[in-house]
């Protein structure tokens, strides 16, 4: 509050490019957060989290590709094949009795074509709430791969949970077992109530991925 206050004050309410200082904020948390988890590098800023996956998943799709999406989801995830002239594969997570929802792997792999390219995970999960275990991560991890399909993880969630249960990146697990390449999305504003000052921190550890992403032109600002 007192860092809205002071920008208001100033006067002058408008752009400030300070990509360099905001990445290093980033990575310094991220590294906190997730000793011993997570070893990254700031890869990319970009001001909205609705245009961040839009454009990573232009930057792994060509016309005609698939994009996977695990219903019900977030509203925005089904522009996506319409943006890009992509197909929508969509695969429903199963209900429960008591009213928590699992993945069917059997389903959720018998979803994916040869076409299929790019994958929007939810995790945690909106809006059915589950926050993703490591062995469904990695299992996960492991059909994508199989089926090179790319990981877009939307994880604007992560640090909004009352329970003990720890929020795993699906990032983290690649250094472990050689798991889908992967692209992770965070946002500060669900977590700290700022939700219109619009910033979207993306990472991707590998090279030849962020190439792809720059290439195409995706991100406001990039340190590699």
């Amino acid at each position: 509050m007192r860092a809205l206050r002071e920008r208001v004050e100033h006067g002058v309410v408008w752009l400030r490019h300070r990509a360099a200082r905001v990445a290093d904020v980033v990575v310094e948390r991220l590294a906190r957060l997730y000793t011993g988890e997570w070893s990254l590098t700031p890869s990319c800023l970009c001001q909205r989290f609705v245009t961040g996956f839009n454009q990573a998943c232009h930057a792994v799709t060509s016309s005609g590709d698939g994009v996977l999406i695990q219903t019900p989801a977030y509203p925005p995830f089904f522009s996506v094949p319409k943006m890009f002239e992509l197909t929508l594969n969509e695969t429903e997570l199963t209900r429960q009795s008591d009213g928590s929802y699992t993945i069917d792997f059997d389903a959720f792999e018998a979803t994916i074509t040869d076409r299929t390219a790019h994958l929007i995970l939810c995790n945690p999960h909106n809006p059915v709430g589950r926050v993703f275990r490591r062995e469904e991560l990695e299992r996960n991890g492991r059909i994508c791969l199989r089926h090179n399909v790319v990981i877009c993880s939307d994880e604007i969630t992560a640090m909004l949970i009352f329970t003990a249960i720890a929020i795993l990146p699906i990032a983290s697990l690649r250094t472990r077992n050689r798991d889908a390449d992967s692209h992770t999305d965070r946002r500060p504003s669900k977590t700290f109530n700022v939700g219109r000052a619009k910033l979207l921190s993306g990472n991707c550890a590998h090279r030849e991925l962020r190439d792809k992403f720059k290439a195409a032109r995706c991100w406001g600002s990039y340190r590699m």
